[in-house]
């Protein structure tokens, strides 16, 4: 017999968060547990630096996690999304890690929201998707 925390099952996932819905918004995916049963819904790169756009079930909620392959760079990801319940527009920008996940703060389920991405090395604007969904 084993000593230590037990895996999550797929039950255990919205236990395991701690907010859900307008409650999670502008809060940390990670902290709030939201991440546990997050999917992503697309990635979009510009320069090599890469966005995802994820989603919780759980919670309800949207944040944009992003790397980059750029040692020193200010490489960044960035959320905006508008949500009518509060009528809030939501956003966030981090810098993008070198070789490892960032992530933004969560945006509630609304109207739409928008995953950008820029490459501090280009003079092009940063590369957004079009509105989700």
């Amino acid at each position: 017999m084993g000593l230590g925390v037990p895996a999550l099952s797929a039950d255990d996932s919205a236990s395991a968060a701690t907010c859900s819905g307008l409650a999670c918004g502008g809060k940390d995916p990670q902290t709030t547990g939201c991440s546990s049963d997050a999917r992503t819904i697309f990635e979009i790169s510009n320069g090599g630096v890469r966005a995802q756009l994820r989603w919780s079930a759980t919670c309800k909620n949207y944040w944009v996690r992003g790397a980059t392959p750029h040692s020193g760079t200010w490489d960044w990801v960035r959320i905006r999304g508008y949500v009518p319940a509060n009528d809030t527009l939501y956003g966030d920008s981090v810098r993008a890690g070198y070789n490892r996940w960032t992530w933004t703060t969560m945006v509630p389920k609304g109207d739409w929201v928008q995953a950008c991405v820029q490459y501090a090395g280009s003079s092009h604007p940063p590369g957004c998707r079009t509105r989700y969904p």
